[in-house]
Formats: C-alpha cells, structure tokens, sequence
C-alpha cells in the first residue's frame, strides 16, 4: 500500500496537468480567436456558404460572429487562468510525491482541502439561489431586450440579445411583441444585402438553420409563426437552460467533490508516512 499511495498520486497530478493545461490552452484559444483566427473562421463560413447558395448573408453572419467572439473573450481569460491555477496546483503535488516533501505535500492539501470544500458548499448555494439567480437573469435580459439597438450594434447587451435568441431560438422576452413598442429599437435594419424600413422585429426571431443561415427566405421581409420565433419568448427558455445546467453542475460538483475527498485522504495518509523510521529489527 506504500508504494501504490504515491504512483496513485503522481498519475492524479498527471491528470490535473494535463487538465489544466487543456483549459489553459483553450482560453488563450479563445482570446487569440478574437484576433488572427477569426478570419479563418469566416473564410471557413463563406466557403459553406458558398455551398448552400447563401453567400449573400455571408457580411451579417460575419458580424455576429465577430460580436460572439467580442462578448465570450473575458470568459476565456478566465478560463486560461483556471488552467494555470491547476497546473501550479498539480506541480505542488507532484513535486511533493515525487521528493518525499512534507511541506509541498502540505501546500498541495491546503489547496485540495480549499478546492473541496469550494465543490461541497457550492451547490448548496446553487440550490438556495437558483430562483434568485434567475430572477436577476430574467430582469437582466428584460433589461437588455428594452435595450436592444440593432444586430451591428457592438454594445454587450445587444450581442447578449442577439447571441441568446440565435441560440435559444426565441425572440424578445416573453415574446416578440416586446420589440414592437420599443423605443432604441433601430427600426431600419440591413440584412442579406437587404435595408427593411420600419421593421417590427430584430433579423434574428427569424428561424436560423445549423449553418446560422435563416432557413425561410421570406423572413425578414415578413415574420409568421412558420418562418420566425416571435411566439416564443426567451425568458422561459433561459430558465429551462438554466434549470438544466444547474442539475448537471449539482451531479458535477458531488462526483467531483467525493474525487477530491479521496485524494486529500490519500495526501493525509501519505504526509503520516514520510519521514516515519523503520523498526530496527533485533
């Protein structure tokens, strides 16, 4: 059992290195993609486009995308930054098992303990805030929906608008009637090559295909419940989406809270057994 303690725990740091340098990897991804990258990514959907007879939308499709990536950004800093908090985590760890120190091992549980504790009160928090949580996204989005611009508009809360309906397949907040009295609404929107004079709905309540293309040619010029989303309201989707991820975080967290249990149990027993002195035999 001596020996097995540390390998378990070597192969464990491995796995959090490697983890972490994934996520460290896929943030500065996503932060880079907002640069270079991102004309690839729209060469790469002129060329499908291209392919399905739909070039002309290839301008407006490009501003969303280039919005998306504008608005997710902070999120992948963040994420970048988890990455390199795992790896500095692991290498304590690791360094530890792998030199017999108390001291590194002692580091590496203090963060394991913190991290534990972190993943067993959090859903706990989740489950008494939830309602609270989407109450204050519910208001955020009536919020931005009131202050929705237009689809070129660089403002968060008109991509935020803009990127939860496209996703979500819904349109204003408890329908699409919410844009017809509101006051910043641009009332003359470009789209597909296109200028609509005093339109009564933002491009996007119109039903998007896989390729973010509008899958009815008649919308915008004309919105139905056939070629449109202006009968479902996004508030209700968020909820069921938040009331989703949420489920997922609870089952998430447990699993990988009872993980961390383990290993810290590991790391306290293997910290009691080094520097221990055999017993001289007679």
């Amino acid at each position: 059992m001596a020996c097995i303690r540390p390998a378990v725990l070597i192969i464990i740091n491995i796995v959090f290195i490697t983890f972490g340098l994934i996520l460290f990897t896929g943030g500065i991804t996503v932060v880079h993609f907002q640069g270079e990258n991102i004309e690839k990514i729209s060469d790469l959907i002129h060329i499908l486009l291209q392919k399905i007879n739909a070039e002309s939308q290839k301008d407006d499709i490009d501003k969303i995308i280039r919005n998306i990536f504008t608005f997710v950004s902070p999120f992948g800093i963040t994420i970048a930054i988890i990455g390199i908090g795992c790896v500095i985590i692991a290498l304590f760890g690791f360094c530890g098992v792998c030199r017999n120190n108390k001291k590194l091992l002692g580091i590496y549980a203090f963060f394991v303990g913190i991290l534990t504790l972190a993943m067993l009160t959090t859903p706990v928090v989740l489950y008494y805030k939830k309602d609270d949580f989407i109450a204050k996204t519910e208001n955020l989005y009536v919020e931005s929906t009131k202050s929705y611009v237009s689809l070129k508009s660089p403002d968060v809360r008109s991509v935020f608008v803009a990127v939860t309906s496209i996703t979500l397949k819904c349109c204003g907040s408890k329908s699409g009637a919410d844009f017809v009295d509101s006051t910043n609404f641009d009332r003359t929107q470009t789209f597909n090559g296109k200028t609509y004079l005093k339109s009564k709905y933002p491009p996007f309540c119109c039903k998007f295909n896989f390729f973010i293309v509008i899958a009815d040619e008649t919308c915008p010029s004309e919105f139905n419940a056939q070629n449109s989303n202006i009968a479902n309201g996004c508030v209700e989707e968020l909820k069921n989406v938040i009331s989703q991820y949420s489920y997922t975080a609870f089952i998430v967290l447990y699993i990988g809270s009872t993980a961390l249990i383990v290993i810290f149990a590991f790391i306290a027993v293997e910290i009691r057994s080094i520097g221990k002195k055999p017993i001289p035999v007679d």
